[in-house]
């Protein structure tokens, strides 16, 4: 099967599946689901390409946030109007073939809401904090670059727009030092697994 330029509308679908399966098996859902003759090779090489696309917009957009940080003004108190947000970050080790073992760091932004839950011990209803809407960051290598995406997705979701922040993580040096430079009047929080370690 020759290759041929696809439409948007099929390299999305191409993209996602092969985000979640193989190259091959992204070729067979595509056929069965979407009746879309194409090839792995051709899921491959869109996948380069609009992987490619998103990597230079990704760093436009971390490049423009990073060039204005705001830092706060004494005296003058921040206008804040946005929902409740938190953040959470951690780092995890990966294998990747020929390099061997790295650390992932992966962060994530969320609001926070209310809602009506079960308690799974006294089976009462309370109000619990729920993550919601969600966005992610990762970067394959140190704590700087990973803190210019930090950045530019504090930016993009409005952080010290929130009515109230708090950042949850591990005791990791390398992350409350990111939290002092770009989120630095959350509330910090030690995640429940890592403090009953302690």
């Amino acid at each position: 099967m020759h290759d041929k330029h696809w439409s948007e509308g099929v390299a999305q679908k191409a993209i996602k599946y092969s985000a979640k399966l193989s190259y091959a098996e992204a070729t067979e859902a595509l056929q069965e689901l979407a009746q879309i003759e194409i090839s792995a090779n051709s899921v491959w090489r869109l996948t380069q390409e609009w992987g490619e696309a998103l990597k230079n917009v990704e760093e436009k957009e971390t490049e423009q946030a990073n060039a204005r940080i705001e830092q706060p003004v004494p005296g003058q108190a921040a206008v804040r109007s946005e929902p409740r947000m938190g953040a959470a970050m951690d780092g995890s080790m990966i294998y990747i073939r020929g390099e061997e073992w790295k650390e992932l760091k992966c962060g994530c932004f969320f609001e926070v809401e209310m809602a009506t839950t079960l308690d799974a011990e006294t089976k009462e209803a309370v109000e619990l904090g729920h993550a919601t809407d969600t966005s992610y960051i990762s970067h394959l290598g140190g704590p700087e670059p990973f803190g210019r995406k930090l950045w530019a997705e504090a930016i993009r979701r409005r952080w010290h727009a929130a009515a109230d922040t708090q950042v949850v993580a591990d005791g990791a040096a390398w992350i409350w030092n990111l939290v002092a430079d770009y989120l630095y009047d959350a509330h910090q929080v030690v995640d429940w697994y890592h403090a009953t370690e302690h």
